[in-house]
């Protein structure tokens, strides 16, 4: 079995599955850039997110893949109620006066969400001790135990 590697940063390139190598390739690298692949937002199930899946494959094929194939899957998605969005901000106890709020997109673009945490509970947080748990995974919360 391969041991991980630090994905695609170029000492570690050279691990990675064959099928994986043609990101480094100089003819087609251009095409799997951040810039191509995130200038519009791509929520799952929406139809920019399906133009993006197709424009993947049609790049696949034209790298001359021996089989290239979309899968449909039906699962829920969490989304942001669009007219109650939710908020978060930080709140000065003494006088209620905001000290912090989260930006909302200024662009007015119907594909853009407001940051939310999906399958979160809303509510409200009064009088609590703010904690950073890094990425939120079982060691980060063992450690904030010590």
């Amino acid at each position: 079995m391969q041991a991980p590697s630090d994905g695609f940063l170029a000492p570690y390139i050279s691990e990675l599955p064959l099928a994986s190598q043609f990101f480094k390739a100089s003819s087609g690298a251009h095409a799997f850039t951040g810039n191509s692949l995130t200038r519009r937002p791509h929520i799952a199930g929406n139809k920019q997110n399906r133009k993006l899946a197709e424009y993947i494959r049609d790049k696949l094929k034209s790298y001359k893949f021996d089989r290239v194939e979309m899968v449909q899957y039906n699962v829920l998605v969490s989304m942001p109620p669009r007219d109650k969005p939710n908020v978060v901000k930080i709140v000065n106890t003494t006088d209620g006066d905001v000290v912090w709020n989260i930006a909302m997109p200024s662009v007015n673009d119907s594909l853009m969400l407001p940051a939310f945490l999906g399958y979160a509970a809303p509510g409200t947080v009064k009088d609590a001790d703010l904690v950073y748990a890094s990425y939120g995974n079982e060691e980060d919360f063992v450690e904030l135990e010590k």
